[in-house]
């Protein structure tokens, strides 16, 4: 299981359709199954009922996605915790001074 594949869950999930979701990942449909295949499998619990033309999430499913949203805001903030280290508005900040400058510059 990689990034990927529960990337692609979370869009079938959101979009409620395979065929939708693959129109917004710019993948084929086919190939999208058979990733979606892969996780199940990895997991060991079928994900979504895909039952005629309506694709809905399995009880197991629903759980799922929940802590796979979780997981993502957490990425997302992380990405940004980053960002704000890069632009100096988040961090430590450490100054070294010589032993001889320490006396002049901090009081007793």
């Amino acid at each position: 299981m990689n990034l990927r594949h529960i990337w692609y869950f979370l869009a079938v999930a959101e979009q409620q359709s395979f065929t939708r979701a693959a129109d917004v990942l710019h993948i084929s449909q086919p190939a999208l199954s058979q990733q979606i295949k892969i996780l199940e499998k990895n997991l060991g619990i079928q994900l979504f009922d895909r039952t005629g033309r309506n694709t809905r999430l399995t009880d197991t499913g629903e759980v799922y996605v929940q802590y796979v949203r979780r997981a993502f805001q957490c990425l997302e903030e992380g990405k940004r915790a980053i960002h704000d280290v890069e632009d100096l508005s988040r961090g430590t900040l450490r100054i070294a001074v010589t032993p001889t400058f320490t006396n002049y510059f901090i009081g007793p």
